[in-house]
């Protein structure tokens, strides 16, 4: 099982829990998610750019950096 796969059960076993869609429809939902990797130190946003789409993480580490200054800097880690 790859992780794309392990990623779709974890979205269905949580929809079973929040919802009284039945099973078929919950896997009918979760197939039409786009599900995406990305290798570590990819660059999503850069300070200032406008998102075209939501980004959740569902298995992995998030890093967040906010450069304020020249000599200072923000670094946010989110397990």
């Amino acid at each position: 099982m790859n992780k794309i796969e392990k990623c779709r059960l974890m979205i269905v076993a949580t929809l079973k829990e929040l919802t009284d869609l039945n099973v078929e429809a919950i896997s009918e939902l979760v197939l039409s998610i786009p599900i995406q990797t990305y290798k570590k130190g990819t660059v999503l946003l850069n300070q200032g750019d406008k998102p075209d789409m939501s980004y959740y993480l569902l298995m992995g580490l998030f890093v967040s950096m906010c450069v304020m200054s020249m000599v200072k800097k923000s670094l946010l880690i989110f397990i």
